[in-house]
């Protein structure tokens, strides 16, 4: 199970990026462009199955995996910070960093263990068991955050972004009367669709 454990501090794609986008220069539409730009946002993560505003995650498991490896069906993934479990006692426990090891893939990532690891006995409750904290997500694009080459957003799934907030920011009501209605832009799919993840 994956779930997330802290709001991430900055998006993405930063607002003065779309505010440039939209030749917006003044900061009266601040917020009503925010909440745009974060719909938007929030709209390319789910079609893509990526995350994009980097932020702390935990992929949880109930047992140690019989392949001695974790799949974390997440991307991108910055870092694995940490590998924790539930003792026999039921008090939790930090495994040494030198007893796994992270390899990144196109879709997520991998941990396995090492050989040298002994499988602790784990709390008999039958709950999350095992917890591996991780930083997933992209640099802002303002290099705000890093400016690795592998976590800079895909300028596919930025250009959406923009014509998405630009549709959103040009019909401000779901119907306009006098025109015929429109809906979300199809060019955004198509230019998101090649960087979509099949799960």
């Amino acid at each position: 199970m994956l779930r997330q454990t802290s709001i991430p501090l900055q998006r993405a794609v930063t607002l003065a990026a779309v505010k440039s986008h939209l030749r917006v220069d003044h900061e009266l539409e601040d917020d009503l462009i925010a909440t745009y730009l974060d719909a938007a946002i929030e709209d390319a993560a789910i079609y893509t199955n990526r995350i994009l505003n980097q932020g702390e995650w935990a992929a949880t498991f109930s047992e140690w995996p019989g392949c001695s490896s974790f799949y974390l069906p997440i991307a991108p993934i910055v870092s694995v910070d940490a590998l924790k479990y539930f003792d026999e006692a039921g008090d939790e426990q930090e495994l040494d960093g030198d007893l796994w090891s992270f390899a990144p893939t196109s879709d997520g990532g991998i941990v396995t263990l090492a050989s040298a690891f002994t499988w602790p006995t784990l709390r008999e409750e039958p709950a999350e068991q095992i917890s591996i904290e991780l930083t997933v997500g992209y640099d802002a694009d303002d290099g705000s955050s890093g400016t690795d080459p592998e976590l800079l957003l895909p300028p596919v799934i930025k250009a959406a972004i923009f014509l998405t907030v630009g549709h959103l920011h040009a019909n401000r009501e779901d119907v306009i009367v006098g025109r015929t209605s429109s809906v979300l832009p199809k060019a955004a799919e198509h230019l998101m669709h090649r960087k979509r993840i099949y799960r």
